[in-house]
């Protein structure tokens, strides 16, 4: 049987790693027995966004500029790497859901949320496709995870292209979970707590949390008990549309977001408010239209994603990877 060494440099850890999709797509295509070891021995590693801003990879990455040689260049990317005086250096991937460009990390292969990039070795993968459950595709992973640990448990397809109904018309008041209060979402906030019952929950309003991956909460857990969720984004950047959308949409809970107008080439734009169309008036004339029954109506019929979602392009992209090792 093959063998597949597997390592990761930068990354929520080899855990996370071995739960991502591209990951069990690979190890399903392959057939091949995967071994988890060190940089230095790996055929296959993963290099993630968390060490781009640390002081020594700066430092590298500018002596790299500086010195414009290939071979001292290299060197330095290998030195980073773990996998310095290797005779074959691994395939490598980088794998980021953060707002990080694709080409921020030399690799063979990129996989992030960036829309309009125009290469093969790209793969536009949203974290909200990550957390889908995708066993009837034969990914079986473990139930509690980085991936999904915030949430509660992964998505179901289902729930997504079936149209949201009226049980949020049936529940009261706003929440919104954070932990910061960025512009502008400080200004999102304040805008709707003068006008509605807003709730927050998260680091930022609860000291004693010290991340949202040890909060002592499931999100859908808080979610399904409000009609309402302020959920923007962290950033505006075509493609980067994270997990607040459809978590907010499966917990029944109607999802007003702010994201560029992009977001429409994931989601339905008639399933939830996106609030980057009302920014003008300080959001008055959306906090008008939800005060509206008529208005709030119009979401009822709505699925979140208006065709079921595949790994057809995830499948060709893992046999690529695959055929390159």
């Amino acid at each position: 049987m093959k063998v597949i060494r597997v390592s990761e440099l930068w990354t929520s850890g080899i855990e996370t790693i071995s739960n991502t999709v591209i990951f069990n797509l690979i190890k399903q295509l392959s057939n091949a027995k995967i071994v988890f070891v060190t940089p230095k021995d790996a055929d296959l590693l993963f290099l993630g966004p968390y060490n781009l801003e640390s002081i020594k990879n700066r430092i590298i990455r500018r002596l790299s500029r500086d010195i414009n040689i290939n071979k001292i260049s290299e060197y330095f990317e290998h030195f980073q790497r773990k996998t310095v005086f290797r005779k074959y250096q691994p395939v490598t991937i980088f794998y980021a859901h953060e707002n990080i460009r694709h080409d921020a990390i030399k690799c063979n292969f990129s996989i992030n949320s960036d829309l309009g990039v125009n290469s093969d070795l790209h793969l536009r993968f949203p974290v909200w496709k990550e957390n889908i459950n995708w066993s009837e595709c034969g990914i079986i992973r473990e139930d509690k995870t980085d991936i999904n640990q915030r949430y509660g448990s992964y998505y179901e397809i289902e729930d997504m292209i079936r149209p949201q109904g009226k049980n949020f018309l049936n529940k009261k008041n706003f929440c919104i979970i954070t932990s910061h209060m960025n512009q502008p979402r400080g200004l999102i906030y304040q805008a709707f707590k003068n006008e509605f019952i807003v709730d927050g929950y998260g680091p930022f309003f609860d000291k004693k949390i010290k991340n949202h991956n040890v909060s002592n909460f499931y999100k859908k857990d808080i979610l399904k008990n409000y009609a309402f969720n302020l959920c923007p984004h962290n950033f505006i950047y075509p493609g980067l549309y994270e997990e607040k959308v459809p978590e907010a949409f499966l917990s029944k809970c109607l999802p007003i977001t702010w994201a560029d107008d992009n977001i429409s080439y994931d989601f339905n734009i008639k399933s939830f408010v996106n609030l980057n169309n009302y920014i003008k008036n300080n959001f008055q004339d959306i906090i008008y239209l939800l005060k509206q029954n008529e208005f709030l109506n119009t979401f009822v019929d709505q699925p979140l994603l208006l065709s079921r979602p595949t790994l057809h392009k995830e499948t060709a992209f893992a046999k690529k990877i695959i055929d390159s090792l």
